[in-house]
């Protein structure tokens, strides 16, 4: 299993991030702001 971890540093979209993952196939996606 691999794991991503996204910083948020406020220039982006956190919610995009997440919508593209999932659409990816990525399981267990959490965003927390």
């Amino acid at each position: 299993m691999s794991v991503i971890a996204l910083i948020d540093y406020g220039a982006g979209n956190l919610r995009s991030v997440h919508n593209a993952l999932v659409a990816a196939g990525a399981e267990n996606v959490a965003v927390t702001a």
